[in-house]
């Protein structure tokens, strides 16, 4: 199909010469291809070709490029793969390499290395042979890559991933032996020697430490994976499941569980209980058994009906149903899609041509073509005018590259509706003259023809009820244009007032009224005004229809420039009926929105928020939002009609997958939804170190959530980051709506490993408030009520009791006055026995009606009195007790310095100083012993020669003899001062080792070891607080709610709220102690090692001062001459003894040199 004059390049618009099946088989045989390097989005046209041969790996997961040339290997996942197309890299690069002959014979690769993102785009450009074979991996390509976990929301299981990565590690075979050190560079390299242990207890390994590629089997590859990863953590996630009253170092995992058991299980901990037990019914034991004979290794425990708990980890690992901490049944399209389009959150994208900032970064075609993938189904394009007359687009007045608008047109024809076919809604920023609005609407019919939604529908009523817009099933597979309309004319109002004086209004459509000039009888100055006036040309704004821009509310930094801001209610109201997007003002360097072209925080939220209802691009608002009937405070915690809060618990176990042994990881957890919800509901487990690769939780590792108001709305993000450099080692954002309760594996995005994912335990059950949870436990288990039990026949007996005594006093009281007996029947509220009392006195003494009203009223508000006393109480107590327990850090402090292994580090640390010190000074005793005597032997030596020109001085030349002796003497000089430089050399070294080796590293372990005991010291001391603190708070509640357990109900109930809030405020009072106590701590902790580093880069500053003033002195001496002044000890006249005691007095053979400052 040609549209505009060009092809369209993506495989999916293609047909095949077999079915996409058979293709896929096809592309199995080995095939020749010419290829050109790999290149990137900023890629230049290669000059070279390579002959190489490809061919789809035995798993179907990855294809093996091979260069003929020199027998070399590529080996590309389908996973990485974008999508494959039928031309080269059609950005702005020159593509004149390829001839047109050859375009029919290419296809084209995009895909990702490393982290994914939406701009580091690499491709892979093959020719094949005949035109045929190109369609062929064409098909079969995008056959496979529509299961991409990127571009497609399947969810892909662990025991598949596993598949991926054995598929790799098969690749890396050479002649059919795989290099060992190559299969743990894949799994991980911090792993050889248990994967070099467990192939030699396997299989044969040749000496050059390489298996062959057959003897690797698939089974094989799974145990390698469970000697590298120890599955320590299943004891602890699977104890509450044994049920056998063993700890968890006694749990064996061959342990199992009955088809009873397994039925229990799925039926209730991995059930969720928002599902209605018709629409998804619950599993037999039929479905058990099945699972028993899939997964259990052991014949015997199939024919028992029977499942070990490994198996059953093997179960949920494979098993996307009950494994799969996301509902598989949300990758596919579930929502109705028949709902006006403003009853919907729509994927957007704001700038999407831009790369990087919206200041100064590269425009690009490409980047439209991978949101488009990525679900986008709706995006930016921000036109001006060309200078060659073509529109172009680019971010006007900055420092943005430009790019054709014919380009975009033809990427978002091509790319639309490969993975969506939902409707795409163009936000044209229009800047363009009534010229090149002509082309921009020209283009727009031509490229997209039938795809474009250029009219409103037929019967959808738009034209005469404006806020009735249509449905995305109405608009499928179209495209809608978002841009200005044309304002309607006078000319134009005229003419239909007035059809037959066509001549009255063609003398009127000369005299026009523009920006508030009179144009009169000229053509080109009307064109020309008319072009200045932005007016928007007939052709484009005929194009225009459900979706036309108005300018609402101004935002600055989350605030309203306007002067009023519509209330919660107005917006909510105006989105039931209209579309309105959010975006960055110009001015701001940085995108702070939502942005899909980084992979930040906001796209991870993005990402998670449209991976429901399958990636469609369109989510279903919740009824609040689009039932004009129903009012809605975002800001509110309190309940919402029809709405069902829920409670949340995740209990982290352990991580999967990691490849680095020497990381210390952690989990954030964070909840983000309404402001009523997003609020502090962000939480992360501690560092877990010295797990090595099977890192995992047993303490500080649970967190709940309670009273989630707007459910529908929250999205979970769970990350992983390294404790030494806080690198994110992968992320996964799930909505609330598609998390499962139940022991979960969550697989993580962006992680280093394919195999990463995080083992947790997750809980979903409905907020109750306190005062309805009885009635509410009665409604769920009603045949627990009617259990006759002793507490309940205490209970009933008590009441009875009461009950009787009661009509007894009402029966006395009537027979005088039936006043009192109606005013006694009132005061079954007065719960103290002072107001009893009272009531009692005044009845005796006959008062009269009046003021036995009065004596009501006082002791009704006695009570009331009674409640707020006790509770205040309650709180005074619990402050109180805060105070007396929690101690001031520098107590803390204090006392942990005096523990006994405070103290033994200490004394360690100065011992192992002591043993080093003594080192070091038997190190420079010898040095200073061998300098002596090299500089004994050198002066001996010396002072021969000398004796020998002396004695020859007779006998010589007088002249002759003097230059010898003072050549001698001078040279003499010379070496004697190379050994005392020599020997501060070897002094300086010896002492800058010791500071670096023995005295800073001491310090630091020291430190390390110090700050750590601190640390457990300070935890365990504010675990044993919270301890007793919630003892005695639960004492305390007891003692106060007891004074009140017979009184009134709704006293009762005032009275328990307002103890739960206080106990909520002061155990959230001693959190914050606790915390405060922790950061002060580590600033403390942090000082400290800081004042170890200055005081390292001090001693070695000084060391390296005085070295250098010691070597200064010497050289000066060595440029002197020997009968100079400076020249204080002239060996000449000295024996060699005199000479080095005469230097250790003058302090230039001492070894005291460094030990303090001179």
């Amino acid at each position: 199909m040609s549209l505009g004059g060009k092809r369209r390049i993506h495989s999916k618009h293609f047909s095949a010469p077999h079915m996409p099946e058979d293709c896929v088989d096809l592309m199995q045989q080995v095939t020749p291809f010419v290829s050109y390097e790999e290149c990137v989005m900023s890629w230049k046209p290669p000059k070279m070709r390579i002959k190489v041969e490809v061919e789809l790996n035995n798993w179907k997961c990855g294809i093996i490029i091979k260069d003929t040339s020199n027998n070399s290997k590529q080996y590309l996942p389908i996973e990485q793969m974008s999508d494959v197309r039928a031309v080269p890299f059609t950005d702005e690069g020159d593509n004149t390499y390829v001839t047109d002959s050859e375009i029919p014979k290419l296809l084209c690769i995009a895909f990702y290395k490393g982290t994914r993102d939406l701009v580091n785009v690499h491709y892979l450009t093959l020719i094949a042979s005949e035109a045929a074979t190109a369609q062929i991996w064409r098909v079969g390509l995008h056959r496979l890559i529509s299961s991409n976990t990127w571009n497609h929301p399947r969810i892909i299981t662990i025991e598949k991933r596993q598949r991926w990565l054995y598929a790799a590690c098969l690749a890396t075979e050479d002649n059919n032996r795989i290099n060992t050190s190559d299969l743990a560079g894949l799994i991980s390299k911090d792993a050889f020697n248990p994967i070099l242990e467990k192939l030699t207890t396997s299989i044969n390994i040749h000496s050059n430490k390489t298996i062959s590629a057959s003897d690797l089997t698939f089974e094989l590859f799974l145990e390698i994976l469970d000697a590298v990863y120890l599955r320590e953590d299943l004891k602890i996630a699977f104890e509450s499941i044994v049920g056998s009253g063993d700890s968890w170092d006694d749990i064996d995992l061959d342990m199992t569980l009955t088809t009873e058991q397994l039925v229990s299980l799925l039926s209730e901990d991995q059930r969720d209980p928002r599902l209605n037990e018709i629409l998804s019914p619950l599993p037999t034991k039929e479905d058990c058994r099945v699972i028993i004979n899939t997964y259990e290794s052991q014949t015997a425990n199939r024919a028992h009906g029977r499942i070990s708990l490994r198996s059953l980890n093997k179960f949920l690992m494979n098993d996307a149903v009950y494994g799969s901490a996301s509902d598989p049944m949300h990758s596919e399209q579930y929502q109705d899609m028949t709902q006006p389009l403003a009853h919907y959150y729509i994927n957007s994208s704001h700038n999407t041509y831009l790369t990087g900032s919206q200041w100064q970064s590269k425009s690009t075609v490409e980047i439209y073509r991978q949101c488009l993938l990525a679900g986008c189904r709706c995006i930016e394009i921000d036109i001006w005018d060309g200078q060659d007359g073509e529109p172009e687009v680019t971010h006007g007045h900055t420092m943005c590259t430009r790019i054709s608008f014919q380009a975009v047109m033809q990427a978002v024809a091509d790319f639309a509706f490969v993975n969506s076919p939902w409707p795409i809604i163009l936000s044209f920023e229009n800047h363009c003259s009534p010229s090149q609005m002509r082309k921009i609407a020209a283009y727009c019919k031509s490229i997209f023809g039938d795809l474009l939604q250029s009219t409103f529908l037929d019967g959808d009523g738009y034209d005469t009820i404006p806020n009735n817009l249509p449905s995305p099933e109405m608009l499928k597979h179209k495209i809608i244009i978002k841009n200005k309309k044309r304002k309607a004319r006078t000319d134009e109002a005229v003419a239909d007032l007035c059809p037959n004086q066509s001549e009255a209004a063609k003398s009127y459509n000369q005299q026009l009224i523009i920006d508030g000039e009179v144009v009169e009888d000229d053509e080109e100055e009307l064109r020309r005004i008319r072009e200045r006036s932005g007016e928007i040309v007939k052709e484009l704004s005929d194009l225009v229809n459900y979706c036309t821009p108005k300018k609402a509310i101004r935002l600055v930094a989350g605030k309203p420039e306007v002067s009023r801001l519509p209330s919660t209610h107005e917006f909510l109201d105006y989105n039931k009926m209209q579309l309105s997007r959010i975006y960055p003002h110009g001015t701001r360097i940085n995108s702070t929105n939502f942005n899909p072209q980084t992979d930040d925080m906001p796209l991870q939220l993005n990402f998670g928020k449209f991976e429901d209802n399958g990636r469609s691009g369109y989510i279903l608002k919740p009824l609040l939002y689009t039932d004009p009937s129903k009012t809605y405070n975002p800001f509110n915690r309190l309940p919402i009609d029809d709405v069902v809060p829920l409670n949340v618990s995740v209990k982290i176990i352990s991580l999967y997958g990691i490849n680095k042994k020497t990381s210390t990881p952690y989990v954030e957890v964070q909840f983000y939804g309404i402001p009523a919800d997003s609020k502090k509901h962000q939480y992360k487990t501690r560092q877990c170190r010295g797990r090595g690769l099977c890192p995992r939780w047993r303490s500080d590792n649970q967190f709940k959530v309670t009273r989630l108001v707007l459910p529908n709305l929250v999205i979970v993000r769970f990350a992983v980051f390294d404790g030494r450099d806080e690198k994110c080692l992968g992320w996964s954002t799930i909505p609330l709506t598609s998390l499962r309760p139940g022991f979960r594996y969550i697989y993580l995005r962006n992680s280093q490993s394919p195999l990463t994912a995080i083992f947790v335990h997750i809980k979903i059950d409905i907020f109750m408030m306190s005062e309805h949870a009885d009635f509410a436990d009665v409604l769920t288990n009603p045949l627990e009520t009617y259990k006759p039990s002793e507490r309940n026949l205490i209970e009933m007996s008590e009441l009875l009791e009461d009950d009787e005594t009661q009509e007894e006093k009402e029966a006395e009281v009537s027979e005088g006055n039936d006043h009192f007996g109606n005013l006694l029947s009132l005061t079954k509220a007065a719960d103290s026995a002072a107001a009893r009392e009272s009531l009692r006195n005044s009845l005796s003494l006959g008062l009269s009606q009046s003021s036995m009203a009065a004596t009501f009223i006082n002791t009704e508000s006695s009570s009331r009195v009674t409640v707020h006393a006790l509770a205040g109480l309650y709180e005074r107590e619990l402050q109180e007790y805060i105070r007396n327990i929690h101690k001031p850090l520098e107590e803390k402090v204090i006392q942990f310095t005096n523990q006994k292994k405070i103290i033994q580090l200490k004394a360690n640390f100065d011992k192992a100083l002591s043993k080093r010190e003594l080192e070091k000074s038997k190190k420079i005793s010898t040095l200073e012993k061998n300098t002596i005597g090299k500089i004994r032997k050198l002066h001996k030596l010396l002072s021969k020669q000398l004796s020998e020109i002396k004695r020859s001085k007779s006998k010589q030349d007088s002249t002759k003899a003097n230059e010898l002796l003072n050549h001698l003497l001078q040279e003499g000089c010379r070496q004697l001062l190379d050994l005392e430089l020599a020997f501060i050399q070897a002094l300086y070294d010896l002492h800058v080792e010791y500071i670096q080796s023995h005295t800073y590293a001491l310090s630091v372990k020291h430190h390390n070891a110090v700050a750590d005991a601190m640390t457990r010291a300070l935890t365990q001391c504010h675990a044993d607080e919270k301890k007793a603190f919630d003892k005695t708070l639960h004492t305390k509640w007891i003692q106060s709610d007891s004074t009140l357990r017979k009184g009134n109900m709704d006293l009762r109930e005032e009275h328990e709220k307002k103890m739960e809030r206080a106990a909520i405020q002061q155990t959230q009072v001693l959190k914050n102690l606790i915390q405060d106590d922790m950061e002060k701590l580590e600033k403390k902790l942090q000082d400290n090692r800081a004042r170890v580093e200055d005081e390292y880069q001090r001693e070695l500053e000084g060391a390296k001062s005085r070295f250098e003033r010691a070597a200064t002195k010497i050289h000066a001496l060595q440029e002197s001459k020997y009968h100079s002044p400076t020249t204080t000890i002239r060996w000449g006249e000295v024996s060699a003894d005199s000479y080095i005691q005469l230097l250790q007095e003058t302090g230039r053979l001492s070894c005291s040199l460094f030990h303090e400052e001179n």
